[in-house]
């Protein structure tokens, strides 16, 4: 839909109270399509960016589970 406003020149205001969205939101879309690139193109890369977000996957070496195993067997807790 922001593609085809943009397409329209439509003011980024009108925009975002049409898709009831946040200006900022508007504006990152409107000047990305500015570039030269598509929506679809906008959509992947936050997609791909967003795969990015979170905590990483702990990586424990055989000493460090073998201590944990060892503490849960003697009772205490892992917090």
């Amino acid at each position: 839909m922001i593609e085809k406003y943009f397409d329209l020149n439509t003011p980024v205001i009108k925009i975002a109270k049409s898709l009831k969205r946040s200006r900022q939101t508007i504006y990152n879309v409107v000047n990305y399509l500015k570039k030269g690139y598509s929506a679809n193109d906008y959509i992947n890369r936050y997609r791909k960016n967003k795969r990015k977000c979170g905590r990483k996957k702990l990586v424990f070496t055989e000493r460090e589970k073998e201590y944990i195993v060892e503490k849960v067997s003697e009772g205490c807790t892992l917090t």
